[in-house]
């Protein structure tokens, strides 16, 4: 099977994301268009980020809810791909519930799949999104996320 992979970093992210500065947490995307319709980002960690300022002072933990936001960035940037011609901001209008089942620490590179299930009246409805580190281990869950444009 023929593998077409597009592969796009953070500053090509920037220009194709409405998210600008600080807001683009993710580092790239690998989209396949032999699967067109699942996305898979990555962000390493780095122990400037400052997210880890604070969280915690003596052992630095990625929060949780900055993991549900690399999906959700993930989730616009396969909107972005699949529907090029989509003017607007995307927006995510509901996350499912989330599980956090892995602490991440500075150096981490976290690995986040999404996978568009449909498209209807304008709502973009995505499954389960699975975050993992460079372990394989799961780091959190969220069991789907509904976004739109705000076009």
């Amino acid at each position: 099977m023929d593998r077409n992979l597009l592969v796009l970093e953070k500053n090509h992210l920037k220009r194709l994301l409405p998210h600008g500065g600080l807001a683009v947490k993710i580092d790239g995307v690998v989209h396949d268009s032999n699967n067109p319709n699942t996305i898979t980002a990555w962000r390493v960690l780095d122990p400037c980020d400052l997210e880890f300022n604070g969280h915690f002072t003596n052992r630095p933990i990625y929060p949780g809810v900055c993991t549900i936001e690399l999906g959700n960035l993930a989730a616009a940037a396969l909107i972005k791909i699949l529907y090029p011609d989509l003017k607007g901001n995307t927006i995510v209008a509901k996350n499912g519930e989330a599980g956090y089942k892995q602490q991440s620490i500075p150096g981490d590179i976290l690995f986040i799949t999404v996978s568009l299930v449909k498209k209807k009246l304008g709502m973009f409805f995505f499954g389960e999104v699975v975050i993992t580190n460079q372990r394989d281990e799961i780091v959190t869950t969220v069991s789907y996320i509904k976004g739109t444009s705000s076009d």
